[in-house]
């Protein structure tokens, strides 16, 4: 009887360690595609607002939304400080599919789209949302906002 015990006993602390491995080990997964689409956003940003002649000495740095949001979204809030003359959305967002489209021109592959998704200005600095469209945690988040 008591080797029944040890032996349920032992099947339960392995299940929960491998359990605990396999959550740890998407954690880390989703870290690291985090980054690289943060980093692949942050570029295509970069280049936008350089086509629209904003000065590169404007750092732009951009936060995951997805730490408010979680499930794995690939949305980053932006900040940059507010520029003569202001930048119009529509400019932006046109700046930021030409950037896409330039980007992937050359890729045989159907590439994630970048969507802005909120835009607004306070205290002089101008705020802004990008998507990058390409998980289904991420398209459902853009349609919930756009809804709103």
């Amino acid at each position: 009887m008591a080797i029944w015990i040890i032996g349920i006993l032992l099947v339960i602390v392995i299940a929960i360690a491998v359990i605990r491995w396999r959550v740890a080990r998407r954690k880390r997964a989703m870290k690291v595609l985090m980054r690289h689409n943060q980093k692949a956003c942050d570029e295509a940003v970069t280049q936008a607002l350089t086509q629209l002649g904003v000065s590169s000495k404007h750092d732009v740095s951009s936060q995951p939304v997805a730490d408010v949001w979680g499930h794995g979204i690939m949305a980053f809030e932006y900040q940059m400080p507010k520029v003569t003359p202001p930048i119009a959305l529509d400019r932006f967002e046109q700046a930021l599919h030409a950037q896409t489209s330039a980007n992937n021109e050359n890729s045989t592959k159907l590439s994630p789209s970048l969507v802005v998704t909120d835009w607004w200005t306070r205290d002089e600095q101008v705020h802004f949302d990008v998507a990058y469209v390409s998980n289904a945690a991420t398209r459902e988040y853009v349609q919930d906002v756009r809804r709103v």
